[in-house]
């Protein structure tokens, strides 16, 4: 049987927190009828995205510039239903 511990094998410094949060997104580009958007933290940029829609489908792609992911969405409009997918 294995011990499992209750505490932290390492506490929180005030280097691994910020003392301001700030999370905003902002459209960078709105051409063609597609937006692209950006997701600034008080460390930088977050991720891009770039949306499109065409009739009563959405489609999004997301990139995260922190770890490199790429997702995907396509949606129908005004439903809430939409089909999240890894692209990367």
């Amino acid at each position: 049987m294995r011990h499992v511990r209750w505490f932290p094998l390492r506490t929180l410094t005030m280097t691994n927190k910020s003392f301001i949060n700030f999370d905003k997104e902002i459209t960078l580009l709105k051409i063609f009828g597609i937006r692209i958007k950006g997701n600034i933290t008080e460390r930088g940029f977050k991720s891009v995205t770039a949306e499109t829609g065409l009739g009563a489908l959405n489609q999004s792609i997301n990139y995260n510039i922190h770890n490199g992911n790429v997702h995907g969405t396509t949606g129908l409009r005004g439903t809430g239903i939409s089909r999240r997918y890894k692209m990367k």
